[in-house]
C-alpha cells in the first residue's frame, strides 16, 4: 500500500509540474500577443513560439493526472488558445473559382552542387512562374544548358551571386520590364501573362536573415536591424505599386514568422496564399542539420498577393535539396 501511495505521490508531482509548464508558455503567448518585440528576447520567443506551445500539448496529458481542478482549466485555457492561434493557419477555405496562375518560389540555398540541387528541384515543377532565392552562377548555367527548363521557362531575370543574395525568376510569360538589387536582395519585373490585359509586378525578395545573439553561443536573443532596413525597402517598393492599382505577386524567403511585428507590417495589403487556400502549418524551413526531415519547422517562405489576386491552392514540398522547402500556389 505505502509503495501504491508513493507511485502516486509521484504522478501528482509530475502533474504538478506540467501544470507549471503549461502556465508558462500561456504567459509566454501572452507576452508575444500583447508585448510583441522587434529585436531582443521576446522577439526571439516569437519566432519560436509554436515549438514552445508543442511542449505544452505534449505535456497537456500529464498535466491532467495532476488531478486538479487547476490542471484541467489550463489545458482546457491551452487547447482554446492554440486554436485561436494556429487554427486559421491549418485550416483554409479557398475558393472555387477556377485557377488563372500557378507560380512557386524555394531558396534554393546557397553552396556546394547548386547547378545540380536547382535541377533536380524543378524536374517535377510546372508553375507558371518561379522565384528562386540564393541563386548562384552554377545554378545559372545549370539551367541555362538544360533543354527541358530553358524551353519551359523561356523569359528570365537572373541576379546570380557567390553568398546568399542572389535571386532568379522564371517565367513562361514575357518579362517586359526588370529591377534587380543584391543588397537588399530582390528582383521587381513586369510581367504579362496570357490572358491578363494588364502586366503582373512579380518580386523575388529575400531580406538578410536576422542574427541570433547569446554567451557562449546560446540562442538567448535576435537582432533583426538588417533584415528591416532590407523589408523597408522592398515595402516601400510594393506600397507604391498597390497604390498605381498594379496586380502584385512577391515570392520569397522574409526570414519573418508570422507572429513577428514585421509580418505584418511587410504584408499589409496582401493576401498570404498559405492563409487563403494552405492546409497544415505550411511550414517550409529547418536548419541545415535537419533539413533531412521531411517537413519544415518554421513558416518564412511566402507567396503574398493584391487583393484581386487569391490562392485557390497552397502547397509546401520538402526535400534535402535545401534547408528550405518549395512552396507552391495556384491563383485566380
Amino acid at each position: 500500500m505505502a509503495g501504491t501511495r508513493i507511485r502516486g505521490d509521484r504522478i501528482v508531482k509530475v502533474g504538478r509540474v506540467a501544470v507549471g509548464w503549461i502556465g508558462i508558455v500561456l504567459v509566454v503567448v501572452a507576452i508575444n500577443v500583447l508585448l510583441p518585440q522587434r529585436s531582443g528576447p521576446i522577439a526571439l520567443l516569437e519566432a519560436w513560439e509554436p515549438l514552445v506551445v508543442l511542449t505544452a500539448l505534449l505535456a497537456a496529458p500529464f498535466a491532467l493526472l495532476s488531478r486538479s481542478r487547476v490542471g484541467y482549466a489550463v489545458v482546457i485555457v491551452l487547447v482554446v488558445v492554440t486554436l485561436a492561434r494556429y487554427g486559421p493557419q491549418w485550416i483554409s477555405m479557398p475558393g472555387n473559382e477556377a485557377p488563372r496562375l500557378s507560380v512557386a518560389a524555394w531558396n534554393v540555398e546557397a553552396g556546394d552542387d547548386g547547378g545540380q540541387r536547382v535541377l533536380a528541384g524543378l524536374t517535377n515543377v510546372n508553375a507558371e512562374l518561379v522565384g528562386l532565392e540564393e541563386f548562384q552562377a552554377g545554378m545559372q548555367q545549370a539551367l541555362t544548358s538544360d533543354p527541358t527548363l530553358s524551353a519551359r521557362y523561356p523569359y528570365h531575370v537572373f541576379l546570380p551571386h557567390d553568398g546568399s543574395f542572389g535571386a532568379a525568376l522564371l517565367s513562361r510569360y514575357p518579362i517586359i520590364e526588370q529591377a534587380t538589387s543584391a543588397r537588399p536582395s530582390y528582383i521587381r519585373a513586369l510581367v504579362q501573362p496570357t490572358g491578363l490585359d494588364h502586366p503582373l509586378v512579380v518580386y523575388v525578395v529575400h531580406p538578410q536573415s536576422p542574427q541570433i545573439t547569446g554567451p557562449a553561443g546560446l540562442p538567448l536573443s535576435i537582432d533583426t536591424q538588417q533584415r528591416s532596413a532590407d523589408q523597408s525597402v522592398m515595402r516601400s517598393l510594393i506600397e507604391a505599386d498597390l497604390a498605381a492599382g498594379q496586380t502584385v505577386l512577391v515570392m520569397g524567403d522574409l526570414n519573418t514568422t508570422e507572429r513577428e511585428p514585421a509580418y505584418g507590417d511587410f504584408t499589409a495589403g496582401l493576401r498570404d496564399a498559405h492563409l487563403d487556400a494552405g492546409t497544415g502549418p505550411g511550414l517550409a524551413w529547418r536548419p541545415d542539420e535537419l533539413k533531412a526531415l521531411p517537413f519544415g519547422l518554421f513558416r518564412i517562405d511566402y507567396i503574398l498577393t493584391s487583393p484581386d489576386l487569391q490562392a485557390v491552392s497552397s502547397t509546401v514540398r520538402c526535400t534535402d535539396l535545401s534547408d528550405h522547402c518549395l512552396i507552391s500556389a495556384t491563383l485566380h
